[in-house]
C-alpha cells in the first residue's frame, strides 16, 4: 500500500466531487495505464475502487471522481464527508484489468454518467499516440455531468461528443457505431443500463467480443452471464473479476 495525501478536492456537481491524490514528499507516483483502478481505504470498513482519470503521462498525482450515493453502502458518502485537503490516506498501487489496444485503427469511447472517469485516461493517451476515437459521454443534463471544463480544455476537445437527455441529443448508439470495420475497438463504462444498450448496439452493428472492453462502477445485481455477449469486468470484494459469457458467477 502506498500512503499519499488528498492535495485537492473539487465538487464538479452536487453529489460528483474529484480529488487530487500526491505523494507525501512530492516524488513522482508509480507509474498507470490507461484503464487502471486504485483500492482506497476510505475507513477500515471500507476499502473501494476508483478508476484513475486524467493523463497517464502525469506521474505528480492520481485523480479520481467520487459519485455519492446516499442509497448505496455507505462508502462514497463516507469519503465525500471525510476526504477533505490534507488528509493521509493508503492507497494501493495502480492495477489494470480495462486495457487499451493501442493498435487498433480507431476507437469508440463511450461514457455513461461518472463512467467518463477512464475514458478522459483513455482519450489523453490515443492523443498522445496520435490514434484516431470519439469519445461520447452521455449523461440526463449538463448539471450533473463531471468533468465538462477539462473535457471543453482538453487538447483533443474536438473529439468529444456530448449528449445530454434533457437537450434532446441522447446518443442514438447505432447511428454512432454502425459501419464496423476491422481494427474498431469500442470501451464502455457507466451504469449497467448504458453499458447494455452500448453493447446491444455494438453486436448489432457487427463488433465482435473481443473489440469490446466494458467496466462496471458497481455488480449489476442479476448479471445475465449466460446470454450477454461480451465478458464482464465486475468490481467486487477489493478486486475485479473478469467471467467469461459462458460461466456463471458463484
Amino acid at each position: 500500500m502506498l500512503r499519499v495525501q488528498v492535495s485537492e478536492v473539487e465538487r464538479m456537481t452536487p453529489s460528483i466531487t474529484k480529488y487530487q491524490l500526491r505523494a507525501l514528499d512530492g516524488a513522482p507516483l508509480p507509474e498507470w495505464r490507461a484503464g487502471a483502478h486504485i483500492n482506497i481505504v476510505v475507513a477500515p470498513e471500507y476499502l473501494r475502487q476508483f478508476s484513475l482519470s486524467g493523463d497517464p503521462a502525469d506521474r505528480s498525482l492520481y485523480e479520481i471522481a467520487v459519485l455519492r450515493e446516499d442509497s448505496g453502502r455507505g462508502g462514497s458518502a463516507l469519503l465525500h464527508r471525510i476526504f477533505s485537503e490534507g488528509r493521509k490516506i493508503f492507497i494501493s498501487k495502480p492495477i489494470n484489468h480495462f486495457e487499451l489496444d493501442e493498435s487498433a485503427s480507431k476507437s469508440f469511447l463511450m461514457a455513461g454518467g461518472i463512467g467518463v472517469t477512464p475514458m478522459i485516461a483513455f482519450a489523453h493517451r490515443l492523443h498522445a499516440l496520435g490514434k484516431d476515437f470519439e469519445l461520447h459521454y452521455s449523461a440526463r443534463s449538463e448539471s450533473n455531468a463531471g468533468y465538462l471544463q477539462p473535457l471543453r480544455q482538453a487538447p483533443w476537445v474536438d473529439q468529444v461528443i456530448y449528449h445530454f437527455s434533457d437537450q434532446g441529443t441522447r446518443a442514438d448508439l447505432n447511428q454512432l457505431l454502425k459501419g464496423y470495420q476491422p481494427g474498431w475497438h469500442l470501451y464502455t463504462c457507466g451504469p449497467e443500463t448504458y453499458i447494455t444498450a452500448v453493447t446491444d448496439a455494438a453486436t448489432h452493428q457487427g463488433f465482435p467480443e473481443e473489440a469490446c472492453h466494458l467496466e462496471y462502477f458497481a455488480v449489476p445485481e442479476q448479471p445475465d452471464f449466460e446470454s450477454h455477449p461480451f465478458k464482464l469486468k465486475l468490481a467486487r470484494s477489493g478486486q475485479i473479476l473478469e467471467i467469461p459469457a459462458d460461466k456463471t458467477a458463484t
